[in-house]
Formats: C-alpha cells, structure tokens, sequence
C-alpha cells in the first residue's frame, strides 16, 4: 500500500501538476453549451448572479477561455473587480495551455492579447502581439489582426472600456 501512494506521489512530481488537456465528451461539450448559452441569455437580461453560476458550471465541465472571459465580464459588470481579475487571468492561463496542446490555434494567442488587455496589461498585449506577428507572420489570422489594427479597435470599444480593469 505504502509503495502505491509513494509511486503515485512520484509519478505526480514527474509528470507535473498541471493535468493535460483532456478531450471532452460530446455530452460534456453540449452541456458546456447549453450552460454558455443560458449565461448569455442573463447577461443579455443583466442576471449578473445568474449568468455567474451558470458560467462557473461550465468552467466545471471544461475550463475554456471564452467561458473565464464571460465570467470576467460578468463580474465587472457586477462590481466584481477583483473576481473579474482574477476570472480573466484564468481566460489568458486556458489560452496558454491549450495553445501548449495545439500550436497551430494562433487564435488563443490572439485572444490572450485581448485578455491582457483587459487586464490592464495592455504594453504587454502590444509586446506579445509584436512577437506574434513576427512569429506566425504568415497566418491569415496574425495578419488580418494586425494589419486590421484590432487591437486599437478592440481598447477603444465602449463595450471593452466597460468590462476593462
């Protein structure tokens, strides 16, 4: 017994803590869905409360950035500075580890400027949207961000202005 825990300890610690991106099932994934979606539906109806709960069942299911993104948004709009904070740097830790398992998706790196952004990091969002463009200057995505000046369109939005730290 004493050998099976020391192992799993030792396998742990090898391994790392982090747990690997899982694939979800496809009930897992509609109930993610359908719990987003409920979400939107209060947010539309300003059900900060509601929408919160919602949004932190379906973190539950699967940890995806746009769901840490809504919650960030939720909570400021609720007054919830410091739960927006920190709801928005688990959005840009979801972006960095998923990327880690699919280094094709330039889009979380994207959306990982926008996050940093949003947290007030925005020298920061500049200085990984320069290294991005010059590492994958050849995807369309990169490109039509870029040469789009999302960026600038995106901070100077009423909308990100609202839900902004």
């Amino acid at each position: 017994m004493k050998f099976v825990l020391v192992s799993a300890v030792a396998a742990l610690l090898v391994a790392g803590c982090k747990p690997a991106v899982q694939p979800l099932s496809e009930r897992d994934r509609s109930a993610a869905a359908a719990l987003s979606s409920e979400a939107s539906f209060a947010m539309n109806l300003r059900e900060w409360d509601r929408a919160e709960k919602l949004l932190l069942q379906a973190i539950k299911i699967t940890p995806a950035p746009e769901f840490y993104h809504n919650l960030g948004s939720v909570r400021m709009r609720a007054g919830n500075r410091a739960g927006a904070k920190d709801a928005y740097q688990s959005a840009i830790d979801a972006c960095e580890r998923l990327f880690a398992a699919d280094k094709a998706n330039t889009g979380l790196l994207l959306k990982k400027v926008q996050l940093l952004a949003l947290i007030g990091r925005r020298d920061e969002a500049r200085a990984f949207l320069a290294k991005i463009d010059k590492d994958y200057a050849k995807d369309p995505a990169v490109r039509a961000f870029v040469d789009g000046k999302r960026l600038d369109e995106v901070m100077a939005s009423p909308l990100f202005k609202e839900i902004a730290l």
